[in-house]
């Protein structure tokens, strides 16, 4: 499992006030990819059954009650040079 900090991804609200979750993409495009919720203390996004999860820490308060009102997130994973590498809904699951 690979951990990543508050200062390596980032949750925000769009124009359409969806819920987005931005973060460093990996190469590979996600297949059946979901985001649990483990009790406000942090989120595991799951890519592919194939990959390892990604634990998300330190989620802000304020992030974790837009989380348990949504049943999907959008996911922007970005490359080196901040362009759009995969863009995909994930339904959010509470675990």
């Amino acid at each position: 499992m690979a951990v990543i900090h508050e200062e390596e991804y980032d949750f925000l609200l769009n124009t359409d006030d969806e819920l987005m979750l931005v973060f460093y993409g990996l190469d590979s495009e996600p297949k059946n990819p979901s985001l649990a919720l483990h009790q406000r203390e942090y989120v595991l996004l799951t890519r592919a059954a194939d990959e390892p999860q990604i634990r998300m820490d330190d989620v802000p308060d304020e992030i974790w009650d837009h989380l348990y009102k949504v049943k999907k997130v959008l996911v922007c994973e970005i490359d080196e040079d901040g362009e759009f590498k995969h863009v995909y809904d994930i339904p959010v699951v509470i675990a």
